[in-house]
Order: C-alpha cells, then sequence, then structure tokens
C-alpha cells in the first residue's frame, strides 16, 4: 500500500456542506438510504410470508 505525501496536495477551506459529502453523504442520503433498507427488508418478510418461501432464492 503506497502512502499519501501529504506535501504533494494543497489544502483549501471547505464549507460544512463539502464537509458532509466528504464524511459519507449528506443527511438526507443516508437517511433515504436507511429508510429503503427498512422498506425492503418488510417487503421481504411480506412476501415470504406470503409466498412461504424466499423470493429471492431464485435469483
Amino acid at each position: 500500500m503506497q502512502k499519501l505525501k501529504l506535501q504533494n496536495f494543497s489544502v483549501q477551506e471547505m464549507d460544512s456542506s463539502e464537509m458532509s459529502m466528504i464524511e459519507g453523504g449528506s443527511w438526507i442520503g443516508r437517511a433515504w438510504n436507511s429508510i429503503k433498507e427498512f422498506v425492503l427488508d418488510i417487503v421481504h418478510e411480506i412476501v415470504t410470508d406470503v409466498v412461504g418461501a424466499d423470493p429471492t432464492s431464485n435469483l
């Protein structure tokens, strides 16, 4: 693994929105991903209960 040499990079000031993007995206994006994962889990459980088998087993 190559180590980064900091003298090769320039440093600049960032505002809070730029920092949040670097730290893992905006809070809306993180919240949306959590909501999407929650809904997909619920749908998976409902389909599994109704069909009686794992709907992803044939994929």
